[in-house]
């Protein structure tokens, strides 16, 4: 298993997202963070959480076969481009993509999931972050593509699965 990631916070914010990856694992969180100025009651941070989170899920996904159970995080993007029934070692790739990342296909409608996934493959993660922050700062006040902000923390990880021969 190959793993690379990229990660960029919006701008002038900490950034609220998590990737980590081991030799069998990769996590990637999304922090729901608070608008400017808003008191969340804790004395850390959004940022603080996914760290602690992240690091924590690795740690014990590292630990062993099946020392969690199977999370979907509420606003992540889960993409399979499957039809039908594939075995699970003809499954060459996958992503993980945090909600600032994905925004390229599912909110811009600038490209297709499979294109999405063929930038992954081809160009890497930071590319389909830099392609993601030019189509937000094309459109700063959200006319073209209305949004609930205007930049996200953008991160994104791609997993090949290669077989050595």
């Amino acid at each position: 298993m190959r793993v690379t990631f990229a990660t960029q916070a919006a701008p002038g914010r900490a950034n609220e997202d998590f990737v980590a990856a081991t030799p069998d694992a990769a996590v990637l969180l999304d922090g729901a963070g608070t608008p400017p100025g808003s008191d969340s009651g804790c004395s850390h941070g959004v940022a603080w959480y996914s760290r602690t989170l992240g690091s924590t899920l690795i740690a014990s996904i590292s630990q062993g076969p099946n020392p969690l159970p199977e999370l979907v995080p509420a606003d992540s993007v889960l993409v399979l481009d499957i039809t039908g029934n594939i075995p699970a070692d003809r499954v060459r790739a996958a992503a993980l993509l945090s909600d600032g990342a994905s925004r390229l296909v599912d909110r811009f409608h600038l490209t297709t999931w499979r294109e999405a996934l063929d930038t992954l493959d081809q160009h890497g993660p930071a590319d389909l972050i830099t392609t993601v922050r030019a189509a937000a700062y094309s459109d700063p006040d959200g006319e073209r593509w209305p949004r609930g902000k205007t930049y996200d923390d953008a991160t994104a990880a791609h997993i090949s699965f290669t077989t050595t021969e």
